[in-house]
């Protein structure tokens, strides 16, 4: 076949959509990728406070004489990670450059401590730019990330850097990502400055787009429905995260590991969030609920609080990953697989069932400081021996996590009042004296200071579990007295 032909084959796939026909020399045709999502489309906001930011990335990439550098300023956790991602993906869908590696990243605050090998991979040794990162960058993407972390002497060696490599046949496109307050670096050649909004400066509508995004994570990855009191929906919505979207996920997944401290043993009920499953500063915001009564009812009078393990929406279990890696991995109440209770003597356990506690003790430390699954641990034979009954492994998982939020000062119940104290001391003696024990190693090893309440509210795990008091009227009048929302 001759090579008038060929070309003439490819440029008609090309008019049909098949093929993506690059701008670069020599010319390359890519297959076209009308199976993925187009690039932006995923992203919320993309209508609204992110579309001129998207404009500006497209406009930078398909620049004529060829694509313009991109500095991104936005303050941390805004999503200028996924936001470069969604750039990587138009570059390639489109067929703009041609190098096929993955883009080069660096990541300039992982060496703050250590600014001569910062200086290694930006320049080469000696400045030798040959033995550095842009040898391999021709006809790629070179992303720096946390750009405001070079000084003075590092920027100036940067441009020149850039006004080098823009004279390479095919030149790499650069993408700076700085703080906010960062100003553009300035070079002779055009950079195409891209602001990214924080969470407080987004549409109402928006905020909530994103809280349930995460929320859809979550029960996603627990498998479980979980479903928010609509205060707690109220809250996020108000709360200021000094980590935007990183601190928002964050609360989100700590609140549903909080709850889900609850349903552990019944895996067919839906995990509810309580506000307090909230932090207290995410609490604190519902103060300024009255303020914005319009706008939270505009968004939430209609809105769907329960969110499915089964989304309905399109989005695939693997779109919803991708979704949480991209704006970085966190913890989820699903790395906490709690079997239901399995009231056995160690004895005759048999060790496919020590195997899988042994796994669920691993997976309990990604949720829970190893050092406090260690004093549970230590103390739990001590309370064995008080209680005359084997510490099941539900109750031992939900208090890891209860410690584990008074350590981390995160909201836990009403305390108890002094008639539900003395309640406990006299009806329920070993279980308060194991409590106590407890309270003594973490006041002793942690450092806390544990009161006759909370010391009441470690009690109640264990009363929960005794088989003379399971069903019985005093747990639901605890539930009552405390202010506990009732399973």
């Amino acid at each position: 076949m001759q090579r008038t032909n060929v070309s003439a084959a490819l440029n008609a796939l090309v008019r049909k959509q098949k093929l993506v026909k690059t701008k670069t020399r020599p010319v390359q045709f890519l297959l076209a990728a009308s199976h993925l999502q187009e690039p932006f489309t995923g992203l919320i906001g993309r209508l609204n406070s992110l579309q001129h930011a998207i404009k500006l990335a497209k406009a930078a990439v398909l620049y004529p004489s060829g694509p313009l550098n991109i500095h991104i300023v936005a303050n941390g956790g805004a999503g200028s990670t996924t936001f470069v991602h969604e750039i990587q993906n138009f570059v390639e869908q489109r067929g703009i450059l041609t190098a096929a590696s993955s883009p080069i990243i660096v990541k300039c605050r992982d060496y703050a401590d250590d600014i001569h090998q910062l200086d290694s991979q930006l320049f080469g040794e000696h400045g030798q730019l040959a033995h550095s990162l842009w040898a391999h960058s021709e006809g790629g993407i070179v992303v720096i990330d946390h750009y405001d972390y070079l000084d003075g002497p590092q920027r100036a060696q940067l441009t020149s850097v850039m006004e080098a490599v823009a004279s390479h046949k095919q030149p790499p496109l650069i993408i700076l990502v700085s703080g906010i307050d960062q100003e553009i670096l300035r070079t002779q050649q055009l950079i195409m400055k891209i602001e990214l909004p924080d969470f407080k400066q987004r549409p109402w509508s928006e905020r909530w787009a994103l809280i349930r995004r995460f929320l859809t994570i979550e029960a996603q990855q627990s498998k479980r429905t979980i479903r928010l009191e609509l205060a707690v929906a109220q809250a996020l919505m108000l709360a200021n995260y000094d980590q935007n979207l990183k601190t928002m996920k964050a609360t989100i997944t700590m609140a549903c590991a909080q709850a889900y401290v609850r349903f552990m043993a019944d895996a067919d009920r839906e995990v509810r969030v309580y506000l307090a499953d909230l932090s207290p500063a995410v609490q604190q915001a519902l103060a300024h609920e009255r303020d914005y009564q319009q706008e939270l009812a505009a968004v939430l009078a209609a809105a769907d609080l329960s969110f499915a393990a089964k989304s309905s929406s399109g989005l695939s279990s693997d779109s919803l990953q991708a979704s949480r890696q991209q704006v970085e991995p966190g913890i989820s109440p699903r790395s906490v697989q709690v079997p239901r209770s399995v009231e056995q003597s160690p004895s005759v356990i048999k060790p496919s069932i020590v195997q899988q506690r042994a796994s669920n003790t691993q997976n309990l430390a990604q949720i829970v400081a190893p050092l406090i699954i260690k004093i549970v641990k230590d103390w739990q034979p001590d309370c064995e021996r008080l209680l005359a009954r084997p510490l099941t492994e539900s109750v031992f998982n939900g208090l890891c996590l209860h410690i584990n939020g008074m350590y981390r000062q995160m909201p836990t119940t009403k305390p108890a009042s002094a008639t539900m104290i003395t309640q406990l001391q006299s009806q329920h003696v070993a279980e308060y004296e194991a409590a106590v024990k407890l309270a003594q190693v973490l006041a002793t090893k942690l450092d806390l200071t544990i009161s006759p309440a909370e010391v009441a509210l470690l009690a109640t795990f264990l009363v929960a579990q005794s088989p003379v008091t399971r069903h019985h009227p005093v747990c639901f009048t605890s539930c009552k007295e405390w202010g506990l929302p009732r399973p």
